[in-house]
């Protein structure tokens, strides 16, 4: 009994002692407001769970204010989102050192480096390590930041298309290996010992079990953590990254001071600190560590963070792009010089906005060595742990206003910060001891950033409001939202960018390839009359592997021959014939068009292309073909987008012009659905002609002419597969697309529709269904006006493709050798200042006037080119538009609130909008 006694007295003496030790502590309680929790774990069970943190810490601001005390454990806790005390703690000398159990946490993981040390020995490490991170060292890290962002950019390409993705694992795998090569010389690649992947998972891992530990402080104990089923990955994770840097590092420690070939990148300046005697070999692995593992994490991570932000405010994305594009006319051929760092104000930001809301690291700690006394008046004694929650701080409303929880780059405009308080933001945090790679991060972010965004779009169905967040030493989310990216298409900025420069005449190269740029009229009347420039481009490879062996890719002599057999089929009798056709089409467009009147802003280019591919299918393949049911739905014209598409990558991508790289980069599937889609239509077609037989009503229409080419053994099936596949595509698409495109510029400039529907009310004085003849089309002067200028500003194909068969001397004196591609850049020779004055780019009919075109080169106009090679069908083409539109603005009236300024265009093969106006349409009651 009394040795029981005598125990229960000794303990009670002890826990006394204890608490009287902590006296200093427990009276904080009075004079600081805060949660106390329960005895022995204070809140740790509020915050045991990484996902409850964040959420738990807004509710105690939300009830004590922005400073409080609690306790983890039988731990203190300062905890503050007020940047004055923010201020006041980063900036005293007494509290540098980081918050114990993380110190104890990170020193059995990666060892003491610069990341844990204590005072004094931090200040010392730190001033010998800072020559690593100066600004001489970070120029000289701009060619590899350039480098492996160019090596991102290849990872991302097969992407492209292919729907949303989680782009985190890419980046983490990027950023780590940027951190290798800036701060230890080697990558990923040159250092076998271990996957890339495996490496990212145990640092995540390792990330989450230091998270549990901090909140969970009984875990430091590896007994408890065995007993918890946390010991195993952490051990392992643990083991592996001190394996992976001791290989790192392993090659130059090997080396000599005098073979160190920089003393100031970060392993060459560790090392020559152990060959001094300054460091064991133990210090270099441990400081090794600490570098590359507080780099790549928060670097991939703001990247991504940044371009999901952007897909979910796209209006900002464009505006980055805008600035991204003044700057680097080429996408991704590009190098981003320290100078261009500077002039990427936008980019800046948006990269501090993202880093406000999604802050790389959401809190950091740190201890008070002594008392230490904040400008509000309140005492902390010393070893009192310190949380300072950047996370809340940068989204406090008393500091950033009532949309501080919303993205808005414009937050950091100079007149919106000039009166913060200097502390309000620090995403890499302040004073004595802060982020010691922060300037490198900087760089490493703006670069990868800049090559993303000037090469993609980034587009999420996921919502802002839908991020739920998770505290995980770095900043993590519950659900990582998933990104579709979009090659931007810069072939029309980047030639225009060359025209700018070097004039209308310009040797460039693709890849290996010589390529001139054309738009000069005179030089265009060269080169297109040429009988030596007759073959297209190389690029037209790419069409025949996607739609086979047509008109629009044969090269000579076989081009010529059956250019002057398949003439009659566009002749000026067989489009007398076809004008019947135009008028049954229009009228059935009519009906359709109807339905939308007075209902808001219709897109009218998925109408059109039906309408158009139906009059080309049935002038090209015979009447009868309107029965066919692919026509009238949107399937094929869907197939024939894949299949332009499918073209417009492999120009981009050469390498996918291979089956085997199609399949690898998952571009395949698509490709092969949308050639047997159209090859079943028109086989099936072909095949009830020819049980038919060659002979039909309509004999000079094309397919007709086919067959019977395949009849006297000039053509396969398959060769008039090919040749009807690419001549409706070429017929629908740009017609379409013209109609589409002259609706829209009379939309958007009334003046001109208004003149327009006049001429028509004069010819056609009764509205509806009225039938427009050959002669009629003859005599709408304005329209022809309107439609040349409408062709003149939206070119409906901008560039056209020659390749020399000899070598060929240009009226300039110029040779052109043989084997050289050639461009003919119609977009911008129909917008030359020099030939179409200062008001080029403005839309204005009157440009067609004959006194304004008397004193033109005829090749300062080509919308369906001209020369030996002009477009088969362009009185075809011109006749179908004509009848269209002579209906369609007869009847209504068309109208939009998009500004001409405001047009984007996309170079994929036919002229694209970035963004499709929406027209209001409005029936004319006359």
């Amino acid at each position: 009994m009394f040795t029981w006694q005598l125990w229960c007295t000794l303990f009670c003496a002890l826990w006394l002692y204890f608490l009287w030790t902590r006296r200093r502590f427990y009276s904080l309680i009075f004079t600081i407001p805060g949660p106390i929790g329960y005895p022995l774990i204070g809140v740790a069970l509020q915050v045991h769970r990484r996902e409850d943190v964040l959420k738990a810490l807004k509710k105690f601001y939300d009830r004590y204010g922005s400073f409080l005390i609690t306790w983890l454990g039988p731990i203190p806790f300062f905890v503050t989102t007020d940047p004055q005390l923010t201020q006041d703690i980063f900036n005293s000398p007494h509290c540098i050192d980081k918050a114990t159990i993380f110190y104890k946490v990170v020193h059995d993981i990666i060892g003491l480096g610069l990341f844990n040390a204590k005072e004094p020995h931090w200040s010392v490490l730190r001033k010998m390590l800072t020559p690593a991170f100066g600004l001489n060292v970070l120029n000289s890290l701009v060619p590899t930041f350039n480098a492996e962002a160019n090596s991102l950019l290849k990872m991302v390409e097969p992407l492209v298309d292919s729907g949303e993705q989680d782009l985190l694992p890419l980046l983490q795998n990027f950023s780590l290996n940027v951190a290798t090569q800036t701060t230890m010389g080697c990558g990923l690649n040159e250092n076998g010992n271990i996957e890339s992947n495996q490496l990212l998972k145990m640092s995540i891992d390792l990330q989450e079990s230091m998270t549990e530990i901090y909140f969970s402080p009984w875990l430091i104990s590896r007994t408890l953590r065995k007993l918890f089923g946390k010991e195993d990955q952490y051990f392992k994770g643990k083991s592996g990254i001190k394996l992976f840097i001791n290989k790192l590092i392993e090659p130059t420690l090997s080396k000599g001071s005098e073979q160190l070939k920089d003393k100031n990148t970060f392993l060459n300046l560790v090392t020559d600190l152990k060959n001094r005697g300054i460091f064991t070999k133990q210090d270099v692995a441990d400081n090794c560590g600490h570098i590359v593992f507080a780099a790549f994490e928060t670097t991939a991570n703001t990247v991504a963070y940044t371009l999901m932000l952007l897909a979910m405010f796209p209006e900002y994305q464009e505006k980055a792009f805008e600035e991204l594009r003044s700057l680097f006319s080429k996408s991704g051929d590009f190098d981003v010089s320290y100078s261009d760092i500077k002039n990427l104000v936008y980019l800046d930001l948006i990269l501090n906005e993202s880093m406000r809301l999604l802050t790389p690291v959401p809190m950091v700690t740190r201890k008070t060595m002594r008392d230490v006394h904040l400008s509000n008046g309140i005492f902390i004694p010393k070893g009192v742990q310190i949380l300072i929650d950047i996370f809340h701080l940068h989204r406090d409303k008393k500091v950033w206003g009532e949309n501080a929880e919303t993205f808005d780059p414009e937050h950091f405009l100079p007149h919106n910060l000039q009166e913060k308080h200097p502390y309000s933001f620090i995403p890499f945090t302040k004073g004595i001891r802060n982020c010691i790679g922060w300037r490198h991060a900087e760089i490493s972010i703006k670069i990868t950033l800049a090559k993303l965004l000037r090469a993609y779009k980034f587009s999420t169905s996921f919502k802002f409001e839908d991020l739920d967040f998770i505290e995980d030493i770095t900043l993590k989310f519950k659900t990582v939202p998933l990104l579709d990216i979009q090659r931007r298409d810069y072939v029309l900025p980047v030639l225009k960018h060359y025209l700018d420069k070097y004039g209308s005449f310009v040797l460039s190269w693709l890849g290996p390839m010589p390529f001139l740029i054309v738009a000069d009229p005179l030089l265009t009347q060269d080169v297109l009359n040429s009988p030596h420039c007759v073959n297209k481009g190389s690029f037209y490879k790419v069409v025949e592997e996607a739609a086979g062996l047509g008109l629009f890719s044969m090269k000579e002599p076989h081009w010529s021959a059956y250019r002057k057999l398949f003439n009659p089929a566009f002749s000026h009798k067989m489009i007398l014939s076809f004008i019947p056709i135009f008028n049954s089409e229009a009228a059935f467009l009519l009906k359709t068009v109807d339905k939308s009147v007075d209902c808001g802003g219709q897109n009218l280019k998925s109408l059109m292309e039906g309408f158009s591919l139906s009059i080309a299918s049935q002038t090209i393949m015979g009447g009868d073909v309107k029965y066919f049911e692919h026509i009238r739905s949107n399937n094929l014209i869907k197939a024939f987008h894949g299949i332009v598409k499918s073209i417009t990558d492999m120009g981009l991508s050469p390498w996918l012009i291979s089956e085997t790289m199609r399949k690898l980069l998952g571009k395949e599937e698509q490709f092969s659905k949308a050639k047997s889609q159209i090859s079943g239509f028109l086989v099936k077609f072909i095949d009830s002609k020819l049980t038919k037989g060659s002979k039909a009503p309509e004999d000079d229409i094309l397919i007709n002419l086919g067959i019977d080419m395949m009849n006297r053994g000039m053509l396969t099936k398959e060769d008039l597969q090919s040749q009807l596949g690419i001549i409706l595509f070429a017929a629908f698409e740009t017609s379409a697309n013209t109609v589409v495109y002259t609706l829209m510029l009379l939309a958007m400039f009334p003046e001109y529709q208004e003149k327009a529907f006049q001429e028509l009310l004069s010819l056609f004085p009764n509205p509806g269904d009225f039938d427009v003849t050959y002669a009629d089309t003859q005599n709408m002067g304005y329209m022809d006006l309107i439609l040349n200028e409408s062709m003149r500003l939206l070119a409906p194909v901008p560039i056209v493709a020659r390749q020399t068969m000899q070598d060929v001397r240009l009226s300039n004196g110029i040779v052109i050798p043989k084997g050289v591609q050639i461009g003919i850049d119609i977009f911008h020779l129909h917008r030359d200042k020099k030939i179409w004055g200062e008001n080029a780019e403005a839309f204005n009919p009157e440009n067609f006037l004959p006194h304004n075109m008397q004193d033109k080169h005829p090749y300062s106009f080509i919308p369906f080119t001209k020369g030996i090679r002009n477009c088969i069908g362009w009185r075809y083409a011109l006749v179908s538009i004509k009848l269209t539109l002579a209906k369609l603005l007869r009847n209504y009236k068309f109208s939009t609130n998009f500004k001409f300024e405001d047009l984007d265009f996309i170079e994929n093969l036919t002229l694209g909008l970035k963004t499709v106006p929406l027209l209001e349409i409005q029936r004319r009651d006359c």
